[in-house]
Order: C-alpha cells, then structure tokens, then sequence
C-alpha cells in the first residue's frame, strides 16, 4: 500500500509529493461517521496515544466543524496511556450496548458527524491544536464501516493513510484492521553491469542493476561522477533494470545508483568505470640482430600487450607474443635461419582492447656473430643498433668500447686467463658489475672510471669506464693497464733522481767494502803529519 507519513522524505511517483509523521502525541485514528441504522447516539472517534507519557484529557475540547463540543467522562477516566486508546462518542450508554464487554476508557461529547466528510479538531486546555483532520468519505468507510488510519504515525490528513476498516462495525480500542508496519528496512541495490574496474572501448552503455525490497521501490536515479544522469520512477522489485547513457566521454566514472522505496528508505551502490577509445601508439622502435635471433625493443604510450608476427615473406606466418599489459618491451624472435631477410610487424592492445598494428618492418640475419667494437651495425630495411649477443668477446683490451645488454656478457682474455663481466643491476645512473672467474662487484656511475685487480693478485690490470646508460644498456670503455711495469719505472725513476741530485752538491757516492789495515796506516801518518806542524809552529 502507497501512503504518506508525516515528517520527512521526498515521493516523485505520480501525484505523491512528501511524505510527513506525525508530531502529535495524541491522534485522530479511527472514525465511525456512519454506523449502521440511526446515526444519531451511534457515531464515535478512536484517538491513540503515540507518545510516551500518560495524557490526561481533562478540560480538553473536540471540535466538529468549527464548533465546541466539550468532553466529559463515561467510563473509567480521563487519561490516556502510552500506546493506548481512549473513545470519544455521542453516549456513553449507547455506545457500551452496541460494544459489549469494551473496558476501555470512555468521552462523552455532543458532536454529530457528516456522512460526506468534514472538518474535526481535537484541542488541549489551552485550545492549542492537538491534532486535526479533513475526513472525506472517499478515503473509506461506510455504513456500518469505519475509516481507519493505516498507522497512527502516518499523517492523517492525506488520503492514502486512510482505508476501510476490514471489520464490520469497526475496531474501537484497538488496533486497526488495516494497520501496516513501518518498513525502516533499505532497499539492496546489486549492480550487475558493467563490473567494478572496467575498461570498456566504447561510449554508449547499458547500466544494469536490481533492486530487492521487503515492500515496493519507488524510484532509482543513476549518477556518474556524483552528477544525475536519469531516473527512472517505475521499477520493479527483484527485477533487472536498465539505464541507457549515451556519447559518455573518454575518462574514469564513478557510477552509481541510488534506489528509495515508498517508506522513504534509501540505499545505494557503486562502482568504478574507465572509458578508453583510443589507439595505443609505438615509438623508440630499435633491433639487434644476430645469426639467428633478433631482439626488437619499442615503447607502447600505455600499458600494451604485444604479438610479432613475422616471416621470410609478406604472409607472417610466424608468432611470438608478450601477454603482460607494458610500456617498455623487449622481445627476442629465436630460431631463425642466418643470412636469411625476414619481415615483421607488431601487433598491441590496451586494457580497453583498443588494438593498433604496426607498419611492416624487415631485417636480415648475421652470417656471423659480431664480436667486438661498438656491437657493429644492423642490417635490414628497419635499421636499428646493434650489439646485442648471448657473449660478446673482447679481443683487443688496448682500447675497446662496447654496447652491454642487462643479458649479455662480455668475454676477455688477460694473462692466459679467460674472465667474464656481465650486469648485475641497472638503477638510475648507477651501474653494477658482476667480474669473474673469481666472481666480485664493481659500482660505476656514469663517466665514472675504475682500475680493476681482475686477477685478484693485489695488482690492478683493467681500467673500466661508464660512458652512459639508457634503459637496459650500458656503454663501456675498457682499457688494459699494466700497473707493475708501471711501478718499476718509477723506482728507476727515483734513483735516478737521487744520482742526479749527488752529482749537483759535489758528493760521490761509492759502494766499496772497507779494509782495516789500510784505514790504519792512514791514521797514523795524520796523526804523525800533526805532531810536526805542532813543534813547528811552536819555535
């Protein structure tokens, strides 16, 4: 049953505008206007108590079209107790005839009701308005059949609060035969479609949803973005709804429905949506080629998965696909026959599904590895740089340069020993290399130079350079140094020096072995030399 209730909560279906409970602790909730044969003597009104204090009706006054009828006691008091009903009524003898065995308190007054409808009040002792209603007889009743209030919180003074009783003669003091619960229950909204995270490449959809209510649902608006989109006012309980939004723009949505049922009670449900129509772009597009492999590197503008397909003519037979969703990509074509021209193209699609495809590209097999230098050139109508090789041998340390790949090593032989160097980790600027035979790291930053001990005999032999890094490559410079000889040189060096500075001063440096009998002569003819200068010199 539709109703309105005072107090609060927005109606959009048909003619119901608002919906208000009652703030009255006492109401009007059921009318006999006409009972069965006479009228006069038999009519009565039913008011509850919604409250939760005892009222007492003393000096209270019943209005009927404008007029002051006055109450007064028939039958046990003039007090109405929380979710209790008293009777008010033309004679209190007449009425407890025609209901026997009713023990409730009875208010005499001297009203007369019409038969079509009209005006009641009902005022405390201050002539304050306690509660009021314009009955008409189209809202129910009968002869013999009272109007009932659907509940007593409902405004009383809209129609569809009011029906017929289901009871012949009505229900005074209790509760009413149409009476309905108060549904405090939300409706469940379940979004059905699109699902939560979507990416979808097209801009005209179909949002589905259903709604479950323990009574009726009034309406359900759609939202994107927090913005009304569309209402739609008539839908079913428990059955799949549809809202149709058309030329939606490129871009992330919140979309979100939100469903109210006829008591007013609201729920809701979202989810998120990202509309992309676009095509994925290719750049930075560059091969290395070998006898028979090729790695391709490209970037993709978003997120792509890849497929190459490829072949030694126009039909590209051949596959080999990347199922991650990247932008940066690597991907190696094995198994290829060397000196042989190959095309390819590539193939990638977004999240969304949004495929781009690739202008055909072609290249030609090595007929033999590279070995050293700058990684050698690459051969095809593609281009590309080159370089990039399982093991790159190093065949001349004086000064080498090459290109290194995060999964390529580079080979070299010093002293009679073969030793390897590979990348361990790219990070920003900084490089770290794995040396082995006797495996150990070295830490480069770009332009940054190091003297390597490879032979780990405590004597550095290879001068190591960063030139740069880009992506999952570096540029190195290598340089064979030979430390002893260098060391040498500078002893000899050093003593020369030291001759050199003898001869300036005029000292003479010997390396003689002393003899003791010739140090001896010569002592004693010093001394004997002196002893004669000493008497001459004397006379």
């Amino acid at each position: 049953m539709l109703f309105c209730m005072k107090g609060g909560g927005n109606y959009f279906l048909m003619f119901i505008l608002c919906s208000i409970l009652v703030n009255a602790d006492v109401v009007i909730n059921e009318i006999m206007y006409d009972p069965a044969g006479t009228d006069t003597d038999h009519e009565w009104i039913e008011l509850y108590n919604n409250g939760s204090e005892v009222v007492n009706l003393t000096n209270w006054k019943f209005f009927e079209a404008g007029s002051d009828h006055g109450l007064t006691l028939g039958q046990g008091d003039m007090l109405i107790l929380s979710g209790e009903y008293v009777v008010i009524v033309q004679n209190n003898e007449t009425f407890l005839s025609d209901y026997t065995g009713y023990a409730g308190n009875v208010i005499d007054s001297s009203f007369s009701l019409s038969n079509t409808g009209e005006y009641i009040a009902l005022k405390n002792s201050s002539l304050d308005i306690v509660d009021e209603v314009y009955y008409l007889n189209s809202w129910g009743g009968e002869n013999n059949i009272s109007l009932e209030l659907l509940n007593p919180i409902f405004d009383n003074n809209i129609s569809l609060s009011w029906n017929s009783s289901l009871v012949a003669g009505g229900t005074p003091g209790e509760q009413n035969s149409i009476f309905e619960d108060i549904d405090d229950t939300a409706p469940a909204v379940n979004l059905i479609y699109p699902e939560n995270g979507s990416y979808l490449n097209f801009n005209n959809l179909n949002f589905s949803f259903s709604v479950i209510d323990n009574s009726e649902i009034l309406n359900c608006s759609l939202y994107l973005n927090s913005t009304l989109n569309q209402t739609n006012e008539t839908v079913l309980n428990s059955t799949l709804t549809y809202f149709n939004a058309f030329h939606l723009d490129e871009g992330i949505y919140e979309w979100n429905v939100t469903c109210m049922d006829f008591s007013s009670n609201i729920n809701s449900s979202s989810r998120l949506l990202n509309i992309d129509m676009s095509l994925p772009s290719l750049s930075n597009l560059s091969e290395a080629i070998n006898i028979d492999f090729i790695i391709i590197n490209f970037t993709t503008n978003e997120g792509s998965n890849t497929t190459i397909y490829y072949g030694a003519d126009l039909n590209l037979t051949e596959n080999a696909s990347e199922s991650d969703f990247l932008f940066n990509h690597s991907m190696k074509i094995e198994n290829l026959a060397s000196g042989t021209f190959y095309y390819y193209n590539i193939s990638f699609c977004d999240v969304a599904n949004n495929c781009n495809l690739s202008k055909t590209y072609n290249f030609t097999t090595s007929t033999v590895t590279v070995l050293s230098g700058d990684g050698g050139s690459s051969s095809g109508g593609s281009g590309g740089g080159g370089g990039l090789f399982t093991n790159i041998p190093i065949t001349d340390l004086s000064d080498t340069q090459i290109t290194l790949y995060s999964w390529s090593t580079v080979y070299f032989i010093l002293d009679n020993e073969q030793h390897n160097i590979r990348i361990k980790t790219i990070e920003n600027d900084i490089l770290t290399l794995t040396i082995s035979s006797d495996p150990f790291d070295v830490v480069l930053e770009v332009n940054e130079t190091k003297d390597i001990d490879v032979n780990q005999n405590g004597m550095n032999d290879l001068r190591i350079t960063l030139v740069s890094i880009e992506g999952f490559k570096a540029v190195l410079h290598f340089e064979e140094i030979e430390e002893i000889s260098e060391e040498l040189n500078n002893d000899v060096e050093a003593e020369n020096a030291t001759e050199d500075s003898n001869l300036i001063t005029g000292a003479a440096v010997y390396d003689v072995e002393a003899d003791p009998l010739v140090g001896g002569i010569i002592l004693v003819v010093i001394v004997a030399f002196g002893l004669v200068l000493y008497f001459v010199f004397k006379k």
